[in-house]
């Protein structure tokens, strides 16, 4: 039915029928530029594992898109994509409004600091997000359900020193 891979789910590894088999992007489609012309890896996957996670996805891109440790092409997507998701989402514009903290960062390394803004985010949002996609990328890989624990660490989670 999909592809070389087996017919379960790559997140919970139920078997998939033609009526519950939808395809899921790992990563997920809204990170990459849609005038672009990848060759996006899906996997198999339920109901349940794909279709409620487009906002779960694009929250992601938005946090991802908004870290100074983002490069150049990562900025443009900040820039054209995030930022018009997070407006477009007024509870989220609030969320990260209200509790955005003015911080000092040596972005570049130079002993220069720079003025940006640190936000709180839901973690465990975020980590289940990346986590989905390790668990996708795993399944394409290796045909299999990953079965195994997953430990997120991002370094934009430091401690910043607010001045």
């Amino acid at each position: 039915m999909y592809q070389h891979l087996p017919n379960i789910c790559y997140e919970c590894g139920i078997l998939l029928n033609q009526e519950s088999l939808t395809k899921e992007h790992v990563p997920p489609k809204c990170f990459f530029p849609k005038n672009d012309n990848f060759s996006l890896i899906t996997v198999p996957s339920c109901i349940e594992h794909n279709g409620g996670k487009s906002n779960d996805d694009e929250y992601l891109l938005q946090i991802i898109s908004l870290q100074i440790l983002a490069n150049e092409k990562g900025q443009n997507i900040a820039t054209n994509k995030a930022v018009k998701g997070i407006l477009r989402n007024k509870k989220r514009t609030k969320s990260l409004a209200s509790n955005a903290t003015l911080v000092y960062v040596d972005e570049e390394k130079t002993g220069q600091l720079k003025p940006t803004f640190a936000f709180k985010f839901d973690e465990f949002k975020f980590n289940n997000s990346v986590s989905s996609i390790c668990k996708g990328l795993y399944y394409h890989e290796f045909h299999k359900v990953f079965n195994g624990d997953i430990e997120i660490y991002n370094r934009s989670l430091a401690k910043v020193p607010v001045h």
